[in-house]
């Protein structure tokens, strides 16, 4: 069979979703403009054309292209009809007429809610979906919710990029949401235009999720506890400790805290063993097929439809239906199929790293559990047991190790013992859980609260301790995106050999993981043998890192390097050269007001203070603690005597080796 017609037929889904991810892609580097979306328009008409020409009809290699083609145009123009107004004006007190998208997340000193901005000062524009920060008083109520259209003074701002190296990138993960601004105003200015009229299922979902939590507090006597159940059970999030956070980060578990493709697994195979037993008395399958259906997209909503369980719960329904109709089995296709139908309702989906990871690690129980198990292959049934949960954890760990730490650069080294011991209570969290919702009975509801109480107290001890022993997180892990590339590349090459018996494949995955050794090895010397300094922008504070090979030292006005804001912008780049508790802190009392010499190398100039004797060699760093009037004048006088000068303020870090200047 032609390759033309193996891949129009049996993976048509993974074709047409690699052209609509090309198009998203390549949408992301263009200057939009009119006569670029009328010449898409005229393209895809014209490709339209050449596709009814019955000439070419039944050429597979030619229908191959032209639905390519067709394809990739339509991406470039979805992605543009998702895209915000690019034309819009920042600055304070304009008048908005906004449409909330999302229900308000209320704390009590603001309000936090995706809006989408219809009008500004009586004036049409494009739909553009904002993150809109609203202050409040701590007793003032905001009666507003999703669907309602509201007016308010705003101050519209673009989001800042992360300026540190390593710090999460808050203007990206919004941007995977489709939001490109933030808009900032007062909660006692909101006004009310048009109460939404229809029913508010957004908000429906939240009061379900509210009355669940309500029971789960009132029988739960732990806070603990029940904030990990409401989580779990039905993906009610409430603020979290610090230290719950980060013990399921550490141990590898934290994909359990929110509901998401395992957690509909669950369901679906508790429902699929309870009713299979009435398939008789039901008429047949398909009556089964039907009621798991709607319970999974029940379960879905009360859950709120957030984005993880929609995945899953398109990934499930897909399959279901194809078990339904005796079409196919769970596979790289029918994965590929869900993906593309939630990527064209939202383009924005493709760049959200849940929906990344999520995707790649069904990927990687599809692809590499067969390869484990037929590494660890056991005769007696409860070996077969152990080693199928085995590759199972192994598989999406092996796959989503590299996306994570390109994102997140830490490795949790206790992953495959923490999720194999943890999977049981985890499921029993589910299944008591979810009876404990439903159950109407209070006498029952007492002992099933203690039973899920125990399991939960008891399973969070062993990962609280696991996380304890040592070594359970390496921390500062680098992985740029070439090395993200050769990574990927490394697998799928690993996976065409095992499947395909193929040599070649094998060998060239062999070098170019050699050449991934390589990297790694420069990458570890690099850090090791690094020697100079790292002035952080960390606002209106000082913090700045001197690293002399493996030494480290940092120095900062903040009063602890347990500070909230150093842990957000300074660990993550730090960690990558030394552990944190052998960083050494120093905390600078007296010198917030003037300038700060490095050396003869730099000098960080602070509060509008100039030194006194000017270093013709040192390159000045203005902070954010400078007017900007005090360095458009300080510009002035450094160009007229050509001494060089870094602009740290609303800049990136600063970052100086071996009289090499350069930002990072």
């Amino acid at each position: 069979m032609e390759l033309e017609k193996i891949v129009l037929g049996k993976y048509i889904f993974v074709f047409l979703f690699f052209f609509l991810v090309l198009g998203y892609v390549i949408a992301q580097y263009i200057t939009w403009s009119s006569p670029l979306v009328l010449i898409l328009w005229i393209a895809g008409a014209l490709v339209l054309m050449i596709y009814h020409n019955r000439i070419i009809q039944n050429h597979y290699k030619a229908n191959a292209w032209i639905i390519a083609l067709l394809l990739t145009i339509f991406s470039l123009l979805n992605m543009h009809q998702h895209l915000p107004a690019t034309r819009l004006k920042m600055g304070k007190d304009q008048q908005v007429l906004a449409k909330l998208i999302s229900e308000p997340k209320i704390t009590k000193r603001q309000i936090r809610m995706e809006i989408m901005i219809l009008e500004i000062q009586g004036q049409s524009i494009k739909p553009s979906k904002t993150l809109a920060v609203l202050w409040k008083d701590s007793l003032s109520s905001f009666p507003f919710h999703l669907g309602d259209q509201i007016s308010f003074k705003a101050h519209l701002k673009s989001i800042k990029p992360a300026y540190n190296p390593h710090q999460f990138d808050y203007k990206s993960y919004l941007k995977s949401k489709g939001i490109y601004f933030q808009s900032e105003g007062k909660a006692e200015e909101v006004k009310l235009i048009k109460r939404y009229s229809g029913w508010n299922f957004s908000y429906w979902a939240r009061k379900q999720q509210k009355h669940f939590a309500d029971k789960f507090n009132t029988l739960m006597k732990a806070k603990e506890a029940f904030q990990i159940a409401s989580a779990i059970v039905f993906g009610y999030r409430t603020d979290f400790s610090e230290e719950i956070t980060q013990t399921f980060a550490n141990t590898g578990t934290i994909h359990i805290l929110s509901v998401s493709g395992y957690h509909v697994m669950l369901v679906f195979w508790f429902l699929n063993i309870i009713l299979k037993k009435f398939d008789t008395y039901l008429g047949g399958p398909a009556c089964r097929y039907i009621l798991v259906l709607i319970i999974i997209w029940l379960y879905a909503a009360i859950c709120g439809f957030a984005p993880p369980i929609q995945r899953a719960a398109l990934m499930i329904s897909i399959f279901i239906i194809g078990q339904w109709l005796h079409r196919f089995q769970f596979s790289v296709n029918s994965l590929a199929a869900s993906a593309f139908i939630l990527l064209c309702f939202d383009p924005h989906m493709l760049f959200d790293i849940g929906f990344q990871l999520s995707y790649l690690a069904v990927l990687g129980l599809i692809l590499f559990t067969p390869f484990f198990k037929s590494l660890m292959n056991h005769d007696k049934s409860i070996f077969k047991k152990m080693i199928s949960l085995l590759a199972v954890s192994l598989s999406a760990q092996l796959i989503t190790t590299p996306l994570a730490l390109y994102y997140f650069h830490q490795f949790p080294t206790y992953f495959l013992p923490a999720n194999v011991l943890f999977t049981l209570p985890s499921s029993m969290m589910v299944i008591v859980g979810g009876i404990l919702m439903i159950s109407p009975f209070q006498g029952i509801n007492t002992y099933f609260a203690i039973i899920l109480e125990n399991i939960i107290t008891y399973s969070y001890s062993m990962l609280t301790w696991m996380d304890n022993l040592p070594g359970s997180s390496i921390k500062g892990l680098q992985m740029d995106g070439y090395a993200l590339v050769i990574s990927y590349s490394i697998l799928l090459l690993l996976s065409v050999a095992y499947y395909f018996r193929h040599i070649k494949s094998l060998f060239l995955c062999l070098l170019m993981s050699c050449l991934l050794v390589g990297w790694g090895v420069w990458k570890t010397f690099s850090k090791q043998h690094f020697n100079g300094i790292r002035l952080y922008n960390v606002q209106k504070e000082i913090a700045f890192a001197i690293i002399n090979n493996g030494h480290v030292s940092l120095f900062s006005s903040m009063d602890s390097i347990q500070d909230k804001r150093l842990k957000y912008a300074v660990w993550p780049d730090l960690e990558k050269f030394k552990a944190l508790n052998e960083i050494q802190f120093v905390r600078l009392e007296n010198w917030m007001e003037g300038s700060i010499s490095f050396q003869g190398e730099l000098c960080l100039i602070r509060n509008n203070k100039l030194p006194k004797q000017l270093n013709a060699t040192e390159t000045w760093i203005f902070d954010a603690s400078n007017t900007e009037r005090f360095i458009q004048e300080s510009i002035a006088l450094l160009d007229a005597k050509k001494q060089p000068y870094y602009i740290l303020k609303d800049n990136f870090a600063y970052v100086w080796e071996n009289k090499a200047h350069g930002k990072d």
